[in-house]
């Protein structure tokens, strides 16, 4: 953790095994009877990530919440990636996520669905109850649900 101003919440039940979490004054916020097994690796910089209530992580999980150095453009010398709020990873409530998976800034996964293994998720999914899978993650099944 590179400054004092990051926040972590960590709500009741939640089990937590050998994560390594890279703050820089972000927003870490994991939600009731969350399961995650080890090596998961969390990259937060200084913006957020959100975990529902009752979520199952695999192993080998990176969420990178930021892009982790500036790009420029090369005629103006602009910043053409900076953070704002905006930026957030999202993950809702019962999801799986399976084992090598990368989540990337502003993603989103909503309730009751399942990530396969060694997908790459780089955007919003705006549909509950899928499973996604593939590289990039696309939805490659609707109308499921799994029990945690």
């Amino acid at each position: 953790m590179r400054n004092n101003s990051n926040k972590i919440y960590i709500k009741d039940s939640a089990s937590i095994v050998q994560r390594y979490i890279n703050m820089g004054g972000g927003e870490f916020i994991v939600g009731k009877s969350f399961h995650s097994i080890y090596n998961n690796r969390f990259y937060i910089g200084c913006q957020k990530v959100h975990i529902g209530d009752a979520c199952l992580f695999s192993r080998y999980i990176c969420f990178y919440a930021s892009d982790g150095h500036f790009i420029y453009d090369l005629e103006t010398n602009n910043c053409i990636n900076l953070s704002n709020n905006e930026d957030i990873i999202k993950i809702g409530d019962r999801v799986w996520i399976c084992d090598s998976v990368m989540v990337l800034k502003n993603s989103e996964i909503l309730n009751d669905s399942i990530v396969g293994a060694k997908s790459l998720i780089n955007k919003k999914f705006c549909e509950s109850n899928v499973i996604i899978a593939g590289n990039p993650g696309k939805i490659v099944k609707r109308g499921i649900y799994w029990k945690p």
